[in-house]
C-alpha cells in the first residue's frame, strides 16, 4: 500500500482514478478492431497486470486484472474496483463534507459527534 503522505492530496487520489479508468478502457478498446479482440487482450493482459500491481501495490489485484483480460470478463472494471477498494475512505470523507455543506453544518462530519457521545457514555459507565 501507499503511504498516507502520498494519499493526502485529492489531486493524487483522482489521478489514480483517472489511471484506473484508462486501464479499464484500454482493455475494452481491443474489441474495437475487428478480429483483434482476444489477441489484443493477450498482449494487454501482462502490461495491465503489471501497471495495476505497481499502482496499488497489490499482487492480488494484479492477478485479477490479468485473469479478467485473458478470459471473457472484459466487462468488469477491475482497476477501477481496485481504486474503490483502496480509496473508499476518501470517497466517504468527500461525501460527508459535501453533505455537511449542503445541510449547513460547517464542515462537521456526522460520525464525529456520535463517536464522541459514545466515548462519553463509556467513560461515565466506568
Amino acid at each position: 500500500r501507499l503511504d498516507p503522505a502520498k494519499m493526502s492530496s485529492w489531486f493524487t487520489v483522482f489521478m489514480y482514478l483517472f489511471a484506473s479508468i484508462c486501464i479499464d478502457v484500454m482493455g475494452n478498446l481491443t474489441y474495437t478492431l475487428p478480429g483483434m479482440g482476444e489477441l489484443g487482450d493477450f498482449v494487454w493482459a501482462p502490461i495491465a497486470s503489471q501497471i495495476v500491481t505497481k499502482l496499488f501495490d497489490s499482487k492480488a489485484f494484479g492477478w485479477m486484472e490479468f485473469v479478467e483480460e485473458v478470459t471473457f470478463l472484459d466487462f468488469l472494471p477491475t482497476a477501477t474496483i481496485a481504486w474503490v477498494w483502496y480509496y473508499w475512505p476518501f470517497v466517504v470523507l468527500g461525501l460527508q463534507r459535501t453533505l455537511c455543506r449542503c445541510c449547513g453544518q460547517r464542515g462537521q462530519a456526522y460520525a464525529i459527534p456520535k463517536a464522541k457521545a459514545k466515548a462519553k457514555v463509556r467513560t461515565e459507565q466506568r
